[in-house]
């Protein structure tokens, strides 16, 4: 899989469509709701509660960037605590903490292709 472009992403909303989508710094479009109309089969009624979820789904997106460098330097502390962790009962809550960050960073820079 290829590298992600590159932040900061932003959202854009084009209100002639009534969609929302994710630009690139070039300002090139890297993904879109392209309408806030019902979509067949998904019980979608459209309307406000459509627009207001392509609104949070393009903020989500756009900030993750953002979310995958700071999850890699939480992963990086964590592992320094885990490795450095005086107390034995704390060491399977850090386990877990570093096997879920490790798995959605993989996710997120391979597509999920493991």
């Amino acid at each position: 899989m290829s590298k992600h472009t590159p932040g900061p992403w932003t959202t854009r909303h084009w209100r002639s469509t009534s969609s929302f989508g994710v630009v690139g710094p070039s300002g090139r479009i890297l993904c879109a709701d392209m309408d806030g109309k019902p979509q067949p089969g998904t019980g979608s009624e459209g309307g406000e509660a459509d627009y207001l979820q392509a609104k949070a789904n393009a903020a989500l997106i756009a900030a993750a960037p953002d979310l995958l460098a700071a999850l890699r330097t939480c992963l990086e502390i964590v592992e320094f605590e885990y490795a450095n962790d005086p107390c034995p009962e704390d060491l399977p809550s850090w386990a877990k903490a570093i096997a879920a960050a490790k798995t959605a960073i993989t996710d997120a820079t391979t597509g999920g292709d493991k």
